[in-house]
């Protein structure tokens, strides 16, 4: 039965200063981790908030000129629309 501790005893072989070593890189490569994925979002939403704000100034540039321009009659449209089945 000593086939289990066995084994464990066997690889006690590294210092416990190599074992911190690599508790601490392991740590270093999980933040290095999620600082490339926060750097990914960041990009994605300073992306998001671009395309907002053109969407706003499109929008805007669109309501401007509906507003400058005399409202369109109703029969215009309707006789547009008629005449185009006839």
């Amino acid at each position: 039965g000593g086939g289990r501790g066995g084994g464990r005893g066997a690889r006690k072989t590294s210092t416990p200063a190599s074992t911190e070593a690599k508790a601490t890189t392991t740590k270093v490569l999980v933040f290095s981790t999620w600082v490339e994925a926060l750097e990914i979002v960041a990009l994605a939403s300073a992306g998001l908030f671009i395309v907002g704000l053109a969407y706003l100034v499109r929008n805007a540039f669109w309501i401007v000129r509906a507003v400058r321009r005399p409202p369109t009659r109703a029969e215009e449209v309707l006789g547009a629309t008629r005449g185009g089945a006839h």
